[in-house]
């Protein structure tokens, strides 16, 4: 008997740990979806800047990164929807812009920072055991280290004068960003074709 209840309360504490864990990850997965769904609207604010700077290679750059946000936003929501059936609609947050494209590369290389090296390992480190919402995580967090290369060399090249790539790719899937004339057949995180890619150039 006393086995029994011993065995018991392991089960429950088990039970009531992994019902903490998925409320915990839910709370991640509209959180990451909102800053995702944000970050998508103030790329395409910075690309609207570089386009009045003159600057059509950041624009297109900006443009990219927008779409690229845009799908791991939609990734967590669907997330939310296999995880508890939950129909999520991300609000936009305040963000940060100004009126220098060189200043909001320098934003936009901080918030990819923040969410590859802070955001995103909490909310994989809290969301083990959830297979949905450990896929969406680990997807937009190898992303934002892409985005944040491309954005510092972009930033590298302004300040030297130079023009970067006016091209780009995005897994529809992932959402992970590519330079055109760098994309590989195949997406290095999941595989999709490079043939299903989505290409943004300058207009």
């Amino acid at each position: 008997m006393r086995y029994y209840i011993i065995s018991l309360l392991i089960f429950l504490s088990i039970l009531s740990a992994c019902n903490n864990n998925k409320e915990v990850t839910i709370n991640n997965l509209k959180k990451m979806a909102t800053a995702e769904f944000t970050a998508s609207k103030q790329y395409a604010a910075f690309a609207e800047q570089a386009s009045r700077d003159s600057l059509l290679d950041i624009e297109t750059l900006f443009r990219a990164a927008s779409m690229s946000e845009a799908i791991h936003s939609a990734n967590h929501i669907k997330a939310l929807q296999k995880i508890d059936n939950i129909k999520f609609l991300p609000t936009i947050a305040d963000y940060k812009m100004t009126a220098s494209t060189i200043e909001n590369l320098s934003i936009a290389i901080n918030n990819e920072t923040i969410e590859f090296s802070s955001a995103y390992p909490k909310c994989i480190k809290e969301a083990e055991g959830i297979e949905d919402a450990l896929i969406t995580f680990n997807f937009a967090q190898d992303a934002e280290i892409a985005h944040s290369k491309i954005f510092a060399e972009a930033l590298a090249k302004l300040n030297n004068g130079e023009k970067s790539s006016s091209k780009y790719c995005i897994c529809k899937r992932c959402g992970l960003l590519f330079i055109f004339n760098d994309a590989p057949n195949n997406c290095q995180l999941c595989n999709t074709s490079k043939a299903d890619f989505i290409t943004i150039q300058a207009k």
